[in-house]
């Protein structure tokens, strides 16, 4: 009877485990992909490149690039360049690196900033500044804020706070 009983508890406590392993799965990064989207703002005709790339110890790359298409490409020179590197845990995306480069406009400007969660520092530069700023758990770059919420999605929860990082603030 004893030994009916502890396996009944193993075939339980296993049951968990792979409920608990089979829906943290669903908690997860879309994966892999590259897409390409045609837009159009203020009649100018334009390309959107967005690339998610899985890296070393579980991070994450997403980049996206925009570039005027079509005639405008004769007209409108560069582009804009964003990239984000953000990690996974505990259901939550936490920012590791952004960075911008914007050649589309008469003077280019880079920015780029490091998410220090282990000293809750966010430093980096904006044109010709640089910044240190506070870090809590709610901020994020600009970039991972579309895999924050399809991870916020994914897990339930439609209605998340954030704080984007947006230039130097």
């Amino acid at each position: 009877m004893e030994e009916k009983l502890i396996s009944t508890k193993m075939i339980k406590s296993a049951t968990v485990i792979f409920a608990l392993l089979f829906c943290s799965i669903g908690w997860s990064i879309p994966s892999e992909f590259q897409a390409i989207y045609n837009a159009q703002l203020k009649q100018v005709d334009g390309q959107v490149m967005m690339t998610l790339k899985k890296e070393q110890d579980n991070l994450y790359s997403y980049e996206i690039i925009t570039r005027p298409s079509g005639f405008w490409r004769v007209i409108i020179d560069g582009s804009i360049w964003e990239k984000s590197i953000f990690n996974l845990k505990n259901g939550v995306i936490r920012s590791k690196t952004y960075e911008l480069t914007d050649t589309i406009r008469s003077k280019p400007r880079q920015s780029s900033a490091t998410f220090d969660w282990d000293n809750l520092l966010l430093s980096g530069n904006y044109k010709d500044r640089k910044f240190k700023l506070p870090l809590n758990n709610h901020v994020i770059d600009r970039v991972a804020l579309q895999m924050a919420i399809i991870v916020n999605n994914q897990q339930g929860n439609n209605s998340s706070e954030y704080y984007i990082l947006d230039r130097d603030k």
